[in-house]
């Protein structure tokens, strides 16, 4: 963690940036393929690594061109400088056994730095994940999309939050990794005061700004808190200048 914290002061940034590549919305001097793509993300890393400290890749929008979306996704991880961030969005867990070779694959095989899981399969299904020290699991906490909350806010017989009741039993638990959380911008500010109370060790990752028109309203913190853009940047008519402008905008939610 001590590697991420000296990387973020030297950027001045909090930022990542989401690969989100929406094929119907990627301009049109790209093909409309797989090597479109490509091509257009390759552009965007180009443009946008000077102020960001990382990328988050979204799997789905490369499992969806099979084999040869895989075959992207290992091209564009090098064209990442080595300085920065590698996050897969997976949302992987599952039984024992599953989760085995999805730690595996994410954070043996493949070079990235944290992945995203979902927590609600219970501990079995953490438990491979949590040996692989330097790593970072960001388990969903809160997410963005309010069509989730009906589930995770109900109230279990404990009088908390479904949702609360996960995080406190995942703060509890001894892992080599490093236990971080997704938490929405979109959330309300009861919700993100919660998070806000949880031990320093716990990264957050912040999702739901941008496009979305979230709103972190919490005060600056020396916890290590990443913020997520995707499509405002993406799509931006100037994405250089989008970058930058979400790059101060991260930034001011430090404390360093």
């Amino acid at each position: 963690m001590q590697k991420w914290r000296s990387w973020i002061e030297r950027q001045k940034s909090q930022l990542i940036i989401a690969l989100d590549p929406h094929i119907e919305q990627i301009p049109s001097k790209y093909r409309k393929n797989y090597q479109g793509v490509q091509h257009f993300l390759e552009d965007i890393i180009a443009v946008t690594a000077p102020y960001c400290v990382g990328y988050k890749f979204n799997l789905a929008f490369f499992e969806y061109w099979g084999s040869k979306g895989w075959q992207v996704l290992e091209y564009l991880i090098t064209k990442v400088p080595y300085t920065h961030l590698l996050i897969a969005d997976a949302k992987r867990c599952d039984i024992g056994s599953s989760s085995t070779y999805y730690a595996k694959a994410f954070l043996a095989h493949y070079p990235f730095d944290a992945i995203t899981l979902v927590p609600w399969l219970g501990e079995k299904s953490w438990q491979p994940f949590l040996a692989y020290e330097d790593k970072v699991l960001f388990f969903l906490g809160l997410p963005s999309e309010n069509t989730s909350w009906q589930l995770l806010k109900m109230v279990t017989d404990k009088n908390t939050y479904f949702y609360q009741a996960v995080v406190r039993r995942l703060c509890q638990i001894e892992a080599k990794a490093t236990i971080g959380f997704v938490v929405g911008a979109t959330t309300k500010e009861e919700d993100q005061k919660f998070f806000h109370h949880l031990p320093m060790k716990h990264p957050f990752l912040v999702v739901g700004l941008g496009a979305q028109q979230g709103q972190w309203q919490l005060p600056p913190s020396q916890r290590l808190q990443l913020f997520v853009v995707g499509r405002s940047i993406l799509f931006a008519d100037a994405i250089e200048t989008a970058a930058k402008k979400w790059q101060q905008y991260t930034w001011q939610f430090s404390k360093s």
